[in-house]
């Protein structure tokens, strides 16, 4: 039985995109172990202080055209190295356009009085167009196929970044002296991958089509956004810094089961990929699909039932409130990830227009009600979209799966 789950998971997987799983594996323990050493070893004002303005960082990248990485994966794939010089430029202009984001964000909190965040991300600004580029060689990499390069690179580009965060904290470091060891460490590193496989570029081939479809999807990523504003609406209504550090610490296990589903999702990408249509992608991996909806509800049940004991033990007792929290964001997220993979066959087969309409309701039905319910519930708030995005999700892409499925069956019979 073992033999036969073990021969469907892995049937039609390379041995390099093992590598690449074995690699994302290593990387979610480290990131899993990162929140461990906030939680334990720095107050919860200056982890949410610190959750929060990463937040902003994450919320203005999305701004520097982040359909751009698909451009590039695109470019390195037809070996057109070119594209990696044209999207670095247009990267580090949109960098530019886009960092008096940061500085909006940074006057808001001195007009709040909230000096120290005020502080740090107008130090952030400076450094921002730079962020945004830097990681540029993850896409280049995965699209030319370097898997092993991109294995390796991205392991240790997450070692190092762990043990900045480590030795600020063991040296009990200001929140700004924090983020500048930090920040620096992650420009340090990404930025010698980055002029790696720059000065590898062989050929100056270059495919204005594919600029032009990263820049034309760089709208959905804009619209995904919004959900990125959660933290800041916590803060903004709550007022409580300590609330965005319990939220964090809540969405932990929920990340994880995200990071586990893009672990499984890679293996699927490639057989989706080298289908001819909708039809024969599910027919070839349905049995996979079953198999990892099966485990990941499973696992979230069974973490829904267990998280208020594991969360104290893990976290420590600082963040015992938000035991309740993560066991529902847990649960909600591992029944969300079956209609997930639907998403995936969607995404390579062409779907444009439902995936901007999927965009929309993912954003619609989860931001609207944090909007509503936040002011009220707070972290709860946060809960109840997360429930009602998963809801309408799941529905919409399930029975479009069905329909598609359906029109095809009707398309063969009338041939």
């Amino acid at each position: 039985m073992i033999k036969k789950v073990k021969m469907i998971i892995l049937g039609g997987v390379s041995k390099d995109a093992l590598s690449l799983l074995f690699s994302q594996l290593i990387i979610i323990v480290i990131g899993f172990s990162t929140t461990v050493v906030w939680a334990n070893m720095a107050t919860v004002e200056l982890y949410g202080q610190y959750s929060l303005v990463i937040s902003y960082l994450s919320i203005a990248a999305i701004f520097a055209l982040g359909g751009l990485n698909t451009s590039l994966e695109l470019g390195a794939a037809r070996n057109q190295d070119g594209m990696l010089k044209a999207v670095l430029k247009k990267k580090f202009v949109a960098g530019l356009l886009t960092a008096p984001l940061i500085l909006i964000f940074a006057y808001y909190h001195y007009c709040q009085g909230q000096n120290i965040i005020a502080i740090v991300l107008a130090v952030l600004f400076f450094v921002y167009p730079l962020r945004v580029v830097v990681e540029m060689w993850k896409p280049w990499l995965n699209g030319g196929r370097n898997f092993h390069l991109y294995a390796m690179q991205n392991v240790i580009a997450v070692i190092v970044v762990f043990a900045s965060i480590f030795f600020s904290l063991f040296l009990k470091l200001s929140l700004i002296n924090t983020v500048i060891v930090v920040m620096l460490s992650h420009l340090l590193i990404n930025g010698f991958f980055l002029f790696s496989a720059y000065f590898k570029t062989k050929n100056n081939s270059f495919s204005r089509e594919s600029l032009d479809y990263g820049l034309s999807i760089s709208f959905i990523f804009i619209i995904n956004s919004l959900l990125l504003f959660d933290k800041a609406l916590i803060h903004y209504f709550s007022g409580d810094i300590k609330l965005v550090a319990l939220y964090s610490i809540s969405l932990t296990f929920s990340l994880l089961a995200k990071t586990l589903f893009d672990v499984t999702n890679k293996l699927l990408i490639p057989i989706i990929a080298g289908a001819e249509d909708i039809n024969e992608a599910w027919l070839l991996i349905k049995g996979k699909v079953w198999i990892f909806s099966c485990f990941f509800i499973f696992s979230g049940v069974f973490g829904f039932l267990t998280l208020d004991s594991i969360i104290p033990i893990i976290f420590s007792s600082k963040y015992i409130a938000a035991a309740g929290y993560a066991s529902w964001f847990w649960l909600l997220t591992c029944l969300a990830i079956p209609s997930s993979y639907i998403l995936t066959i969607i995404r390579y087969h062409g779907y444009k227009k439902l995936l901007f309409w999927d965009a929309l309701l993912n954003v619609a039905s989860k931001f609207i009600p944090m909007v509503i319910f936040i002011p009220i519930y707070h972290i709860w708030g946060c809960v109840i979209g997360y429930a009602i995005s998963f809801l309408m999700l799941s529905i919409f892409r399930f029975i479009y799966l069905r329909k598609s499925l359906s029109e095809h069956e009707r398309f063969i019979l009338n041939r």
